[in-house]
């Protein structure tokens, strides 16, 4: 019966070792990503390795050290509302843009009766897009960044870019 306790403690206990590790590991990630944004020395290669939620954060950063105030996220669609000059804006960040969260952007854009909007791909996106984007009324103004153009919009970034989407 001891040695079934003991089994079962080491096996608890591995777990914790376990959970540990992996939370040391995110927060030397995370670290390590939060020095090169303060130092704007950001790469592709670290936007590309960032979680989505973290990614999705990021961009948020981003406008708002720019002077863009955030005013709201849209659930689980990567989709913020934020204003500046008294305009709002709505933006989309997420590694890969599909047809799908382009129908959501442009609804919720439409929903919140804004007109203006960033997509930020890091990855790529479907092509169908730029074809969407084109058909869209003239009252929308909607900015397609790449990787490369959301990184030279920080301001001072000593990276040198190598390759686009």
């Amino acid at each position: 019966m001891y040695t079934f306790l003991i089994m079962i403690l080491s096996i608890e206990f591995f777990f914790i070792l376990l959970k540990i590790y992996k939370i040391t590991l995110g927060y030397m990630k995370l670290r390590n990503i939060s020095s090169k944004i303060s130092n704007n020395i950001i790469s592709e290669s670290d936007l590309s390795n960032l979680s989505p939620i973290e990614l999705y954060n990021w961009s948020k950063s981003l406008f708002t050290s720019m002077g863009y105030l955030e005013l709201k996220d849209l659930d689980d669609t990567y989709i913020s509302i934020l204003s500046k000059n008294n305009t709002s804006f709505a933006i989309l960040c997420k590694h890969y843009i599909d047809e799908n969260d382009f129908y959501k952007f442009i609804g919720s854009m439409h929903e919140n009766n804004i007109s203006n909007g960033y997509i930020l791909s890091i990855s790529s996106y479907d092509d169908i897009i730029l074809d969407k984007l084109n058909m869209l009324p003239s009252n929308f103004d909607i900015k397609l960044l790449s990787s490369t153009d959301i990184i030279n919009l920080m301001p001072n970034n000593f990276y040198k870019i190598s390759s686009t989407i």
